[in-house]
């Protein structure tokens, strides 16, 4: 059985006999498989990997490689590899297709570590679903959720009455202007019959 601990599966069966769908640098089925001018496949992070610390050749046959040079592999190969059986080793279920084995994780698997729902409001808890239930019995982020809510309606709610209101202000000192320069106006023409008066 071959160990992806850092994938977080195991193959249940012996991949070794598809040789031709094997890394010849990490030495397990390709996970990204690409391939270089010379045709021959690495998984992504492999090769990239090799590139950067050896001189820029292929590590099969030595011929020049270049990271703008590899192109992915057929779809063929990434089809084949994704219907190889893992194990899930948080959960230890078995018989997991590697092409499933993200959607295990997200919606399936017990022991998989999930964030607080109330992450949003910046609760720090992480953990395995299956203390999901008992760590909201105790989130002090989800009692307070409520309240939250409520102040954050009642923030909503003053801000569009304080939105009407500066509307209002604004009409009104629009409104004030008017009638200043109508009163300047008014001052003006009575000072004019005055002047005519005297004359």
């Amino acid at each position: 059985m071959s160990s992806t601990k850092d994938k977080g599966f195991a193959y249940v069966s012996d991949t070794s006999a598809d040789e031709e769908f094997m890394c010849p640098i990490c030495l397990e089925p390709f996970e990204t498989p690409m391939c270089t001018p010379c045709d021959h496949t690495f998984c992504r992070a492999c090769i990239e990997r090799w590139l950067e610390q050896n001189e820029e050749l292929c590590p099969t046959c030595r011929a020049p490689v270049s990271f703008n040079r590899l192109i992915p592999a057929s779809r063929i190969i990434s089809n084949r590899i994704d219907r190889y059986l893992v194990k899930c080793l948080a959960c230890d279920q078995t018989g997991i297709q590697r092409g499933q084995f993200n959607d295990h994780i997200l919606k399936v698997c017990v022991k998989a570590d999930v964030p607080c729902p109330r992450a949003d409001i910046k609760c720090p808890w992480k953990g395995p679903k299956d203390g999901l239930s008992t760590h909201l019995s105790t989130c002090i982020y989800d009692q307070m959720l409520p309240l939250l809510t409520d102040l954050l309606t009642s923030n909503a709610s003053l801000t569009a009455e304080n939105s009407k209101n500066q509307n209002k202000i604004e009409l009104l000192t629009a409104e004030l202007g008017n009638m200043r320069k109508e009163i300047v106006d008014l001052s003006n023409e009575l000072k004019r019959s005055r002047e005519c008066k005297f004359y």
